[in-house]
């Protein structure tokens, strides 16, 4: 999944429960999103890819930038980080023909063990039982 799939995906089920509750994400929250979501594809192979790291790079403390990502997407920034590896790290399963331990590094794991228990943690399966699945699909 590409960084503009991502987010309008991300921003279409925001929106879906924004507009339940009579509130409709805003453009300049959708800027906001747009920008933390750039940083994160700009670092998404570096293993030292914080909440931090966005923080600095959008010149806000950690708390401010989770403060404002809860108010718009009911989501701190690590689960963001996380989400967006792990559904990078499926796209590169489906459509790459790296290894596992390859896909991992893409993604920003150094440690291939860690990454498949993110995986299995996140998805509920490795990520070579994930390959086999979308394969049979």
């Amino acid at each position: 999944m590409d960084k503009a799939h991502f987010l309008e995906d991300l921003i279409e089920t925001q929106s879906y429960h924004q507009q339940r509750n009579r509130k409709a994400i805003s453009r300049r929250h959708e800027i906001f999103v747009r920008k933390v979501i750039m940083v994160i594809y700009q670092h998404l192979d570096n293993h030292q890819l914080d909440v931090s790291l966005i923080a600095d790079h959008l010149c806000l403390s950690v708390s401010q930038l989770n403060r404002k990502l809860n108010t718009i997407l009911h989501l701190p920034a690590g689960h963001l980080i996380r989400q967006i590896r792990m559904q990078e790290a499926a796209t590169f399963l489906t459509h790459d023909m790296a290894s596992v331990g390859e896909i991992a590094w893409k993604v920003g794991y150094k440690n291939h063990a860690n990454f498949c228990r993110s995986f299995k943690q996140y998805y509920g399966c490795t990520p070579t039982e994930y390959t086999h699945l979308q394969v049979s699909r």
